[in-house]
């Protein structure tokens, strides 16, 4: 009767809950002789009877009635039908990213009046507004990853006052720059960001708020790629006030993108 409870057929062919009760005599001797009751299986792997875990709980039963040494759970050599559970680990990593040419960043006037790549500005005024782009190439971060954080540090080229805007990225695989009012105004936008900024100071910098659910739209979508690009487009509100930053044209100062995002090993 002991040659059932032997570890070899415990390791080698068993991977139904039903070949494990054939294998249990209706009465069993334990260890020291005594007639034992049949051994209760339901505890505590119910839901799960071919889980690596159900089968070292019935062989610690089965030990107990006189079997070799139960070997541990996640012991591939020992009990090849349990194997290694790899260990998941989420690790935070950053990268930093900015414009890399000058029509990389630049603003537009909604009326259609101008577009330049000069500056970075928005305002609103009565009867039209200037919106603003900012392009960051290169982009290494895998399709899916879960954006932690993503803020925008603009370097004020005037001072002014508080100002009430609407962030947004890019809807699209990798953002190209618009030349134009007209390609300006035709790009698809993210969900809105809202940003209301508290006065500028000359030569001081100003954050965004964390624009990680409009990024994770991009980041998302089916056609990213590692590598692709960003691009930040900022647009005034009725009565919001106004900006000017410096753009790549500057030649320092310019915008920077600082990205947190989580990695699985």
């Amino acid at each position: 009767m002991r040659e059932y409870f032997r570890k070899p057929y415990m390791t080698q062919g068993i991977t139904k809950h039903e070949d494990y009760m054939k294998a249990i005599p209706q009465r069993a001797i334990d260890v020291q002789g005594l007639i034992a009751p049949n051994i209760e299986f339901k505890k505590p792997y119910d839901y799960h009877p071919n889980s690596p875990q159900m089968i070292h709980y019935y062989a610690n039963n089965l030990n107990y009635l006189g079997g070799d040494p139960v070997p541990p759970l996640n012991d591939p050599s020992l009990l090849p039908h349990a194997p290694v559970i790899p260990t998941v680990e989420t690790v935070v990593t950053s990268l930093e990213a900015s414009p890399l040419v000058n029509a990389d960043d630049g603003f537009w006037a909604t009326d259609g009046s101008v577009f330049g790549v000069n500056t970075v500005s928005v305002l609103d005024y009565t009867t039209f507004d200037y919106q603003c782009f900012v392009r960051f190439p290169n982009i290494l971060i895998k399709r899916d990853m879960v954006i932690r954080s993503a803020l925008v540090t603009f370097t004020a080229a005037s001072p002014s006052a508080s100002c009430v805007s609407n962030c947004y990225f890019n809807n699209v695989d990798s953002a190209i720059a618009p030349t134009s009012v007209g390609t300006a105004e035709a790009k698809t936008l993210t969900t809105v960001t809202p940003w209301t900024s508290s006065a500028w100071v000359q030569e001081a910098t100003n954050k965004t708020p964390n624009l990680k659910v409009s990024l994770q739209e991009v980041i998302h979508r089916a056609g990213w790629q590692s590598g692709n690009a960003i691009m930040l487009i900022v647009k005034a509100t009725t009565g919001g006030g106004s900006f000017t930053a410096y753009d790549f044209n500057a030649g320092s100062g310019y915008a920077k993108i600082k990205i947190e995002y989580e990695v699985i090993t």
